[in-house]
């Protein structure tokens, strides 16, 4: 019994559960090898106590203690070992995950979580499918570095602005998407003006291009049905959204809304030296 308490006592020492502040790990590396063996070394000296007790003489204890204190610390050490590795393995699995999912240059969720995420999407929920309007102007007159800024920029915004339960991706290029989930027909519009009204009002400041508007539209359907429907419908949302002037979402006609905009403040929009695109 004393042996036990005593293997609580050290085990449990500096690793949080005496301590108000936690510390688990140094340097994010296992215990020194000798820790078990040093742990049980000392936890077994009761060993001798109990053979003089019992009126034998401390060398006969001396098999028993060293074949206690061995066995165990070889235990420990490998549990620790084997606890380490796997933990090693799940971080770095953890962190190949992060790569295969996200966008390197925004940070946002890619195109393949993307495609996850809508397939087990569970309704109520909705699709907000985003495209930054005049894009090709800000790479062409700032440089692409501006353009790359943009984005980032555009996809800290995004998830400033929607809910915590929401998810931002970007689609490719300048195209972006929201799922919102779960989520109802009046939250999800509601969601859709205040992104439509602040990347309006804030990415064009924080990208480094002040007096210039940076807008963007959008295509907000229900996620209900297959997903190339669901991306068919947003997407002809979107472009409906562009040909009624851009700066603005179109609601697809299940949410029984008509088409409407968000508008910001006037700023001037980006110069140009070519014709307005005709497209996005």
């Amino acid at each position: 019994m004393l042996s036990l308490i005593l293997v609580s006592v050290l085990a449990a020492w500096d690793t949080g559960l005496l301590r108000r502040t936690p510390h688990f790990a140094v340097g994010g590396r296992a215990g020194p090898w000798w820790g078990p063996f040093a742990l049980f070394g000392l936890t077994s000296l009761p060993t001798f106590l109990a053979f003089m007790l019992a009126g034998r003489s401390p060398l006969d204890a001396l098999p028993v203690y060293l074949s206690i204190a061995g066995l165990s610390a070889v235990g420990l050490w490998a549990g620790q070992v084997a606890d380490f590795t796997r933990l090693q393995a799940l971080a770095r699995v953890e962190q190949l995950e992060e790569l295969a999912y996200r966008d390197p240059l925004t940070g946002a969720f890619n195109r393949r979580r993307f495609d996850d995420d809508l397939s087990g999407l569970h309704p109520p929920a909705f699709l907000l499918l985003l495209d930054l309007d005049h894009f090709k102007r800000i790479n062409d007159t700032y440089s692409h570095d501006a353009g790359d800024q943009t984005l980032a920029v555009t996809a800290q915004v995004l998830q400033e602005l929607v809910r915590p339960t929401d998810h931002v991706y970007r689609m490719g290029g300048e195209e972006f998407a929201v799922l919102l989930a779960p989520c109802e027909p009046a939250a999800a519009l509601e969601v859709a003006n205040r992104v439509c009204r602040g990347v309006a009002r804030d990415v064009g400041v924080r990208a480094g291009l002040p007096g210039v508007q940076i807008t963007v539209s959008g295509g907000l359907a229900p996620a209900l049905g297959p997903k190339r429907e669901v991306l068919r419908t947003a997407d002809e949302s979107l472009y409906a959204a562009k040909a009624a002037g851009r700066n603005r979402i179109h609601a697809a006609a299940p949410l029984n809304a008509p088409a409407w905009a968000a508008h910001a403040p006037p700023v001037q929009p980006a110069p140009s030296s070519t014709p307005a695109d005709p497209g996005r």
